[in-house]
């Protein structure tokens, strides 16, 4: 992980680098110094990350070399951030200008933490050059280049091995998979070149194309193609390729898009392993343990240690013969079972069997480009078995600074990017879909990848999880802190060089009290907090000088007891993310507040950084002071408002210049018509309409959106009969949903409309009695949803008219 805290330094040097006029004298040369050292370092950081990694690596050198290196980009980090926040409380006065007496005292003084951020800056490129030059004692002098104690390797006990020598009668669980595959290979009809890949999770290979050469060789009895070892990415495929006309080949992987290159030139097929249902699951692990015993059976004072056991594995064979592996070298008595779940965590450390899984799980985490390592370490913050909704991790990232700028693509699509790659390298599992999109949701961690995430995140200063069983935070360092079921009073004896950027609260319920004001008064600890998430927590109350957190882009106070928020919110100038969904901060807040005073909507007008607002229950009298301050954000990608009830006006008619990046728009209450400003954004992908009662029809001012890729209209109350999809609207547009619309009695779709819509969702609207002119024209369409329509409208989904189009109906 030293490798991606450099990469994160680096990232911090650059922009100011560029401030350079508010540098003083060479600090700019030294930090320029730096930023040199550590490029040169971290060409040879992978390495010495695995290095550190190794157990057989006994000196421990290199593991404190990493410790090193990455303490010191900490503090690097440190500086950075606080040299920041200076210059944002004493900008520097223009050159010339006339300065009093007193102003000039009081420049002197000023010019103090100046000097002291310098002394550190000079202090920590000392550092960094020792740290550079001490490198070479580990074997660090060319990139790529390993020294010669890598390839000492200790063997270590695999149990995949295993599974080569396992008779047919052990395999449990596999009859339909099995089937599956053996047709693929044994279809007569299929006469091209074929690939099968089986997804599941394990590890990649390296050099995976000279190991299939080398397994047709020996398989054909023929020798190894001389200079196989030499061979070019280029050569070894088209060698390949000669081995595999008119055959099939099997091969498995962890990662989704293995097959990829294949599709160029053959058939392929992908079959997803699952994991094994609970029963079966039981029945392999039945057969591990008492494989000595008749018929495997269980003892009935073991059985329900024995599915709280199996069900840490999640269906995983790997996990569950290994831990059964274990189990069946141990009395089989509750006493000795019971110790070995409550100390499951630790034995995957110690016991030499589990450990091979361990690294097993490692080899995935390792084949990570850094950045995705540290989106992968995040969900060793969460407790386990909790399962994430997709959101909160992706905007959790993108405030940590996890995810890089993209042309053309805002952070979140991005980091989704990032999601859906760790989800198809088997690394992260899905828990829940959207019930109508199919989007994930909600995803998670297996237990045991968890408990290899927590170890690295652990040992690399990551995060620190702080549960009711931990009562000192003395001597630690760590970036991040999360509290299980634990009050935040341990705070009160860290110590003072703990710089701590994010914070997470796990507690729920009414049994632990947040306090806020630890975080907030003990400001040498957090002054530097980037992240407080306090999601489902019993937080009654903000601390005032919440303000004084100049660097915070992310606070969630969702579903909390908050009921105010102090003034001082609208000096986090850099905040991006606040999220008070299902608090109590909105329900009492926007309808009371005198907005002549200065009240919360005003104070949200100064969060001039944020991408994503969300208001609820909105006052029509509060529409104008609203718009002034969404043109403030220029930096608003996502924007929701929904008024006090669906009764109840939604004014938004003065806004003139609306901030030119939002992309996601819902509004919610009653509109006469669409906001004319709508037509000024560029990049609108989705918009919802909900409770409008809309008297003009919506796709005279939406048409001119070429963008949009989702697009929902649900309107009780719409007046018009007709909606007509012209030729060339919505090019773009994947998804259409037409709910609740009473007054319609006519759809037209036009040849060339909606070019490429795939999901189409229709109803209730109990006058639209005829199928939607022209739906023959919608060749991408998939998915057609029809909720309680008339008889007519059904009868009229005939054979004849929708035949030719590959879609799925849902009545």
């Amino acid at each position: 992980m030293a490798e991606t805290a450099v990469g994160f330094v680096l990232n911090y040097l650059t922009p100011l680098l560029t401030e350079e006029a508010n540098l003083l004298g060479s600090v700019h040369s030294e930090v320029l110094g730096i930023k040199l050292e550590l490029e040169s370092i971290q060409c040879f950081l992978k390495d010495a990350d695995k290095k550190a990694e190794s157990e057989e690596n006994t000196s421990h050198g290199v593991k404190f070399w990493v410790k090193q290196l990455r303490e010191v980009s900490f503090r690097i980090e440190d500086v950075v951030d606080e040299f920041i926040s200076y210059l944002s409380q004493h900008p520097r006065r223009q050159s010339g200008s006339f300065v009093s007496v007193y102003k000039f005292v009081g420049c002197i003084a000023k010019l103090k933490p100046r000097h002291r951020i310098a002394t550190q800056i000079r202090i920590l490129k000392k550092e960094v050059c020792e740290i550079s030059e001490r490198r070479t004692r580990y074997g660090f002098h060319t990139l790529g280049e390993r020294s010669a104690t890598t390839h000492t390797d200790v063997s270590w006990y695999d149990p995949r091995k295993a599974a080569i020598y396992l008779e047919e009668a052990e395999v449990v669980g596999i009859e339909s998979q099995k089937a599956i595959l053996s047709g693929w290979l044994l279809d007569e009809q299929q006469s091209q070149r074929t690939v099968i890949s089986v997804v599941g999770m394990g590890d990649w290979k390296e050099d995976v194309l000279k190991k299939v050469i080398k397994k047709f060789c020996e398989g054909r009895e023929e020798p190894i193609p001389e200079g196989i070892e030499a061979m070019d990415e280029e050569a070894l495929t088209n060698k390949l390729r000669e081995y595999l006309r008119q055959k099939r080949i099997m091969i498995t992987s962890r990662k989704m898009n293995a097959t990829d290159f294949c599709k160029i030139s053959a058939f392929v097929y992908v079959h997803e392993m699952q994991h094994l249902p609970p029963e079966k699951a039981r029945e392999l692990f039945y057969k591990r343990v008492f494989k000595s015993e008749e018929e495997s059976q269980c003892p009935a004072d073991l059985l329900k240690l024995s599915d709280k056991i199996v069900d840490k594995c999640h269906g995983v064979p790997l996990a569950i013969v290994a831990i059964a592996g274990l189990l069946s070298t141990k009395s089989k008595t509750v006493d000795e079972w019971t110790k070995l779940h409550d100390s499951l965590s630790s034995e995957l450390v110690d016991d030499p069997h589990l450990v091979s899984i361990t690294k097993i799980l490692s080899l995935s985490y390792n084949d990570l480009p850094h950045h995705l390592k540290s989106c992968f370490m995040y969900f060793g913050i969460y407790p386990e078995d909790y399962s994430i909704r997709c959101s909160r991790i992706i905007q959790q990232w993108i405030a940590e600074g996890f995810v890089e700028e993209k042309k053309n693509k805002t952070l979140e699509e991005v980091s989704s990017k990032y999601l859906t790659e760790l989800i198809n390298r088997s690394l992260v599992q899905v828990s829940r879909f959207h019930h109508i999109t199919g989007k994930v949701r909600d995803c998670r961690v297996h237990d045991l990848m968890r408990e290899v995430v927590v170890r690295k995140m652990e040992d690399s200063c990551f995060c620190h999880v702080i549960s009711k069983n931990q009562s000192t935070f003395r001597g630690l360092i760590t970036r991040r802190l999360s509290f299980v079921q634990t009050s935040f009073d341990i705070l009160r004896n860290a110590d003072q060089n703990c710089q701590v950027r994010s914070v997470l609260n796990f507690n729920t319920g009414d049994g632990i009290l947040l306090d806020m004001s630890i975080l907030i008064t003990q400001t040498k600890n957090f002054k530097l907090l980037k992240l407080l998430d306090f999601e489902d927590g019993p937080l009654t109350h903000v601390h005032e000088d919440v303000g004084n957190l100049f660097h915070l882009r992310y606070l969630s106070l969702r579903n909390s007891k908050i009921e105010m928020l102090p003034r001082s919110i609208g000096k986090l100038v850099n905040l991006e993310i606040l999220d008070l969904k299902h608090s109590l901060v909105l329900s009492y807040q926007l309808y009371l507040v005198e907005i002549n005073e200065i009240g919360i909507i005003k104070e949200l007008g100064k969060l001039t950084q944020l991408r994503k607002l969300g208001i609820f229950k909105l006052r029509r009298e509060d529409g104008k002071i609203l718009c002034e301050c969404i043109e403030k954000m220029e930096h608003l990608e996502t924007l929701e408002v929904t008024a006090l009830s669906e009764d109840d006006f939604i004014d938004l008619e003065y806004m003139s210049s609306p901030p030119r990046c939002l992309r996601s728009l819902w509004l919610k209450g009653r509109l006469r018509k669409l906001p004319e400003w709508i037509m000024k954004l560029k990049n609108l992908s989705r918009i919802g309409i909900n409770w409008s009662k809309l008297r003009d029809d919506p796709l005279e001012i939406l048409k001119s959106q070429h963008k949009l890729v989702e697009l929902h209209i649900e309107d009780n109350g719409y007046d018009g009969k007709k909606l007509q999809f012209e030729d060339g609207v919505f090019p773009r547009l994947k998804t259409l949903r037409l709910r609740n619309l009473s007054g319609l009695n006519s759809i037209i779709i036009e040849k060339g409309a909606l070019s490429n819509l795939e999901q189409l969702y229709l109803g209730p609207s109990p006058h639209l009695k005829e199928v939607p002119i022209g739906i023959c024209h919608l060749k991408t369409l998939k998915d057609l949803k029809v909720f309680e329509m008339p008889d007519e409208f059904l009868e009229g989904m005939r054979p004849e008219v929708v035949e030719h189009i590959p879609l799925r109906c849902r009545f």
